[in-house]
């Protein structure tokens, strides 16, 4: 083992985030990005991989976030002086490099995406104004090279614990983001009330300034026009009202300047000026003119509440048993494409919408209301959808309705904000209890999934509806086996899981193996059950009637452990060949099992046999005799209870 693997893995034992780095063109050697992007450090195995194929390749690490540092790079004296200059080599943690310095600071909490920057771009424009050539600031996914790397060596060295944060004040650092919290109303929901305003996705002016010269093959011209005046009073405004102090506007200006214009220097300190006085005045215009908050809003939950919130909770009651709580909650249904999620989320929800008392595993208690918005099928498939389901399982009339782009003048685009007004206006008027979002990456057209700050604004909007009293059931996509390595995850940034409470994942079983293999799909005759077999062979209504769709639903609470369902369960859609009606079997659940076993029963003589008791019935089905007597408490007051009134 090299020694500069063996320092590889020790760096990464310590919660760095190593890569090998090209021994003569000083950058990664592998490619490294998805794995960052998904908020994940390599495995030992991965690293070893790494130098297995590049045995000669020296030592780096990923700045940012993940590593928890921020390095700064002096290249010589003078960058090193003006560095001093402003406060960014006061740190017992540095080492000397083959043309200078670097400085390492423990990265800033909540600080938010922090950029690495360097001293010039193409152009030869310089960052920040004052710098010198040769300062470099490695941020977000920056890469530096660390001893034993030839010509790289420590200069001093402490406990990390004693290493400083990277001083907020200083070039180019982002204000702390601003923290939104779930506000707990104890009030009764009215959708009056609902406010989808904090969400909206108002692009800044340098991500605007970025589409505008993408878009136009140029920079903009300092000197002749291209609005830059407006857009740098946008940029000043947009700085004072995130808090920026006029020095770091300034700075952060200049260098929206030197990014995006072609003749920077024609944009003189006096118009620099002119432009932050105006916005800063104006901000501080508006914040004497804000109201004071009234401290009684402010009330957070203590134990004081304990008692009432357990009551309430006691109360909870189910559209759909287990997934569907009628308080409100955020589901995600994913698959691989064409495996028939969205084809089982439909029919569930129909079927509970028009009164069905069961679907499959899953018991339906009450009939929801369902706004359902189906970003991708057609006109055609949307009405045979309706008329077989109606045949299928009864008239849902207005509780099941469907959104989707044919019906509607007005793009739903949920990153913008003409999407966010419509769907607050479809809520608005529908008053659903369920809203579908099929799929995300239609409904957030140009998602990029593997950036957590657009998973965050998916995140807030479901947050939203579900402290509202509204449940938001989500479907995406499972990468499949060959991206990235994780076979049937979720497509993108891990960052979509902070607010889910249950995952279903949806995959077709196949009768052929070939089939299965070639759709990443599994193979009937792999399991133990068989269940297409199993489930083909149940009683038919009539003799057209056929098994059409097998699949595999593995369940799960994100937030807390549950014994309430089995992590995998089969459901087959038998579909009548003249007809067309839809009908759905599947194996029993424990509940259910647990149910019925807590009911008289006839034996096989015909005698009217008692409940088994809880005990009983946890030893016959294997869960939990605490588990068992939740379920059946209900059904055995109403049965003690009607006993009681028999007898009276």
């Amino acid at each position: 083992m090299s020694e500069f693997l063996n320092k590889a893995l020790e760096m990464l034992d310590d919660g760095w985030w190593v890569v090998p780095i090209h021994p003569d063109e000083k950058h990664p050697a592998p490619k490294w990005g998805h794995i960052y992007d998904e908020g994940k450090f390599p495995t030992e195995e991965q690293v070893i991989d790494w130098w297995d194929k590049f045995p000669n390749a020296h030592v780096g690490i990923i700045t940012g976030e993940l590593s928890g540092v921020l390095v700064v790079d002096c290249d010589n004296e003078e960058a090193e002086e003006f560095a001093k200059s402003v406060g960014l080599t006061n740190t017992p943690w540095v080492v000397k490099t083959k043309r200078g310095k670097h400085f390492y600071f423990k990265w800033p909490a909540n600080a938010g995406h922090i950029k690495t920057l360097t001293w010039s771009n193409a152009d030869g424009i310089e960052w920040p104004r004052d710098a010198v050539k040769g300062l470099d600031r490695k941020a977000h996914k920056g890469v530096v090279l660390v001893p034993p790397t030839p010509n790289y060596t420590h200069l001093s060295i402490s406990d990390w614990d004693d290493v400083p944060v990277y001083p907020e004040k200083s070039y180019g650092l982002k204000a702390q983001s601003e923290q939104t919290s779930n506000v707990v109303s104890f009030e009764d929901f009215k959708f009056e009330n609902l406010s989808l305003a904090h969400i909206k996705i108002k692009k800044s002016v340098v991500d605007t300034t970025r589409e505008i010269v993408e878009k136009n093959g140029r920079r903009l011209m300092a000197g002749v026009g291209d609005n830059r005046h407006q857009m740098l009073l946008s940029l000043a405004g947009e700085l004072a009202a995130q808090g920026y102090s006029r020095e770091r506007c300034e700075l952060e200006m200049i260098a929206y300047v030197q990014e995006f214009f072609f003749d920077p220097h024609k944009v003189n300190q006096k118009e620099f000026q002119s432009v932050i006085d105006h916005a800063y005045n104006k901000e501080d215009k508006k914040v004497k003119e804000e109201p004071k908050p009234d401290p009684s809003k402010f009330k957070p939950i203590t134990t004081f509440d304990a008692d009432r919130l357990a009551e309430e909770a006691s109360k909870v009651k189910y559209f759909v048993d287990p997934i569907i709580p009628d308080t409100g909650t955020i589901v995600q249904v994913h698959g691989y494409s064409g495996h028939g999620k969205s084809m089982f989320l439909r029919h569930l929800l129909y079927a509970a919408a028009s009164g069905q008392k069961s679907f499959g595993p899953y018991d339906i208690h009450k009939t929801p209301r369902v706004l359902y918005l189906d970003f991708e099928n057609s006109k055609q498939n949307v009405s045979n959808f309706l008329n077989r389901s109606k045949r299928s399982f009864g008239d849902a009339k207005h509780n099941f309705m469907i959104w989707t782009p044919f019906i509607d003048d007005r793009m739903m685009n949920l990153r913008e904000d003409s999407g966010l007004n419509n769907l607050h206006s479809w809520i608005n008027f529908n008053k659903p209890d369920i809203v579908v979002i099929d799929t995300i990456r239609t409904a957030w057209s140009g998602l990029m999934e593997n950036s957590a700050e657009e998973w965050g604004n998916i995140n807030k909007l479901a947050l939203a509806l579900r402290n509202n009293g509204i449940t938001v059931m989500l479907v995406h996509h499972s990468n499949k086996p060959t991206d990235g390595g994780r076979s049937g995850r979720e497509a993108g940034s891990s960052n979509q899981l902070t607010v889910l409470e249950t995952q279903i994942k949806v995959t077709q079983v196949y009768m052929e193996k070939e089939t299965a293999d070639i759709k990443a799909g599994i193979y009937d005759g792999d399991l133990p059950k068989t269940p297409m077999t199993v489930l083909g062979t149940a009683p038919v209504k009539t003799s057209t009637e056929r098994l059409q769709v097998c699949l595999e639903l593995r369940y799960g609470k994100v937030r807390e452990w549950s014994d309430t369902h089995e992590p995998v369960m089969y459901i087959a859609f038998l579909e009548d060949e003249n007809t067309q009606n839809v009908r759905i079997v599947s194996e029993s659940t424990a509940k259910q099992r647990a149910m019925k076993a807590a009911k008289p029963w006839r034996n096989s003589e015909g005698i009217v046999m008692p409940p088994l008791s809880d005990l009983e019935i946890s030893r016959k089905i294997g869960k939990p005799i605490t588990t068992v007597s939740e379920w059946t408490k209900d059904l055995r007051d109403n049965y003690i209870q009607s006993n009681v009134a028999n007898i009276q």
